[in-house]
């Protein structure tokens, strides 16, 4: 199955670190901590997502999106 880039919300209930290694078992592969923020940023196989949101002290988990603009001198 492919992996997607997630953005992962943690709530402010468990501590940090815990709920980060708690993802990561359960499949995610983590890219960035934000920790200020509550946030962590990974990629993971599409059908292991109920498994991360089911993670206590996960809040939510999103598709990461990108989005393309183009260039400021085009013409639209």
């Amino acid at each position: 199955m492919a992996e997607i880039s997630v953005v992962v919300t943690l709530g402010a209930t468990e501590p940090y670190e815990a709920t980060v290694g708690a993802c990561e078992r359960a499949g995610l592969s983590v890219e960035r901590r934000l920790e200020p923020l509550g946030v962590v940023t990974g990629r993971i196989e599409a059908g292991r997502l109920e498994e991360l949101r089911r993670v206590v002290g996960v809040v939510a988990v999103e598709e990461e999106r990108s989005v393309t603009l183009p260039p400021p001198d085009r013409p639209s």
